[in-house]
């Protein structure tokens, strides 16, 4: 269990993700609900929004590296780009 003082760090932290915050209260949201009749129903309410939130991270977490990648090559003072392959993925030159 987290203490007060890792309670509130964590709350700051999480106030960085709006849209992970929300995902978090939307799955609050939903095990507080009373009307599931048995452990399946739950699990089929919780998996969207499991696999929602999954994404989500994926996702903040991709930003966030390309975000310090610009940042260090600003830093160094070189130059950001990124060009898709065949299959659409980026890929980054320095």
């Amino acid at each position: 269990m987290l203490n007060q003082k890792e309670m509130e760090q964590t709350f700051n932290r999480l106030k960085k993700y709006p849209n992970v915050l929300e995902k978090v209260k939307e799955l609050v949201d939903t095990i507080e609900r009373t009307d599931f009749q048995n452990v399946h129903t739950i699990e089929e309410a919780l998996i969207p929004d499991v696999r929602g939130l999954g994404k989500m991270l994926l996702t903040s977490w991709a930003s966030k590296q390309e975000e310090d990648l610009k940042s260090k090559l600003e830093e160094d003072k070189q130059r950001y780009h990124s060009k898709k392959n065949s299959i659409g993925t980026q890929h980054l030159e320095m």
